[in-house]
């Protein structure tokens, strides 16, 4: 094996060190959250949570995966039009947010679930603070920095797990969703803009929209998130299938924002 091909396979093995070693600790801290949220809440509100957990996974597989996914695709496309990627990432996690917004008050009447109204909105916060985040990302996958990203979700998902814990022991058991999931999107985003150092400098290129699209629609296609709580919950029956909802939502897969590999 000659030299640099020794140097990369040992690059690669930290990365999948940091990677595994990363998400053990944000699934420990998200297992631990669901065990205080299945404590403290009543079946009503744990329906009311396993489908704002449907919008947090809404905004992860849409905001923060599709064109960060076609960015690292190509990471010649990377270096000469990262500025259209960061436009279309801001209108797709504004689309996004819009969304949340405007289904809040359906979901509420269909479900019977009030606090939908209000908790819906909350989480399109989550997407608009995801826009700035795919480019800053993207980056730091080109250059193989999967160590410095690791440490930002890993932080993201432990700072926001534990505020969320301590609302949550308070008795603000819904309250403390939002605490989780519009503060892990924060912290990201705070981590990453730090980290690449990258400001939006250029013109939007739809040439290089075109090129976006034709990876990023069918991955959104492809990656479609957990539909089981719509399934699984109704006006009669919001207690134990609101909770086997959540269980199979948060297991394997979990409360955290999906890996940017």
């Amino acid at each position: 094996m000659t030299p640099p091909a020794t140097a990369l396979g040992r690059r690669t093995a930290w990365a999948v060190a940091w990677t595994a070693g990363a998400r053990v600790m944000r699934a420990g801290v998200q297992v631990l959250y669901l065990l205080v949220l299945a404590r403290m809440l009543s079946p009503s509100d744990f329906a009311v949570v396993a489908i704002a957990l449907l919008a947090h996974q809404l905004v992860s597989v849409i905001c923060t995966e599709t064109v960060h996914q076609a960015l690292v695709h190509d990471a010649r496309w990377l270096e000469h039009d990262e500025v259209t990627g960061f436009w279309a990432q801001v209108f797709i996690c504004g689309v996004t947010a819009l969304v949340l917004v405007a289904s809040g008050g359906a979901f509420a009447s269909m479900l019977r679930l009030p606090d939908l109204i209000w908790l819906m909105p909350a989480i399109a916060v989550g997407a608009i603070l995801a826009a700035p985040t795919a480019v800053p990302a993207a980056k730091l996958v080109a250059e193989m920095r999967f160590d410095r990203l690791a440490v930002i979700e890993t932080t993201a998902t432990l700072l926001s797990g534990i505020a969320a814990i301590v609302v949550a022991l308070f008795g603000f058991g819904l309250a403390s969703f939002v605490v989780f999931s519009v503060g892990m999107r924060l912290v990201e985003a705070i981590g990453l803009a730090a980290s690449a150092r990258w400001r939006p400098n250029g013109r939007f290129s739809l040439s290089s929209a075109r090129s976006l699209a034709g990876f990023a629609l069918p991955l959104l296609a492809f990656r479609q998130p957990n539909l089981r709580p719509i399934r699984l919950i109704s006006s009669s029956s919001v207690g134990f299938s609101a909770r086997k909802a959540l269980v199979s939502m948060a297991l394997p897969e979990g409360l955290h924002s999906s890996p940017r590999r």
